[in-house]
């Protein structure tokens, strides 16, 4: 069963910079959003935590850090909190 954040994931619906990130987001559906990692995704738990997946940055990666060249100095402080304490479970 798909994730239902999938619609709304900003990470899903951004165009991937390059190559590397669309290969990756390609992996990421099949392992976290069709898969069975999908109870371990750190962006759906934050999402929750938010009320709207739209609401979790578009750089962050299912396992809750940012992607590759970028970083999460953009991110509210609520969202590092929950991205870090999920992450450490």
């Amino acid at each position: 069963m798909e994730c239902e954040n999938m619609p709304k994931c900003s990470l899903l619906n951004m165009a991937p910079p390059n190559r590397e990130v669309g290969l990756a987001q390609q992996g990421f559906i099949r392992l976290y959003c069709r898969g069975g990692m999908k109870e371990k995704c750190v962006r759906r738990t934050v999402a929750r935590s938010l009320g709207d997946p739209a609401r979790v940055p578009p750089n962050m990666m299912p396992n809750g850090l940012p992607i590759s060249g970028t970083d999460d100095s953009n991110w509210p402080s609520e969202v590092k909190i929950l991205a870090i304490r999920r992450f450490r479970i």
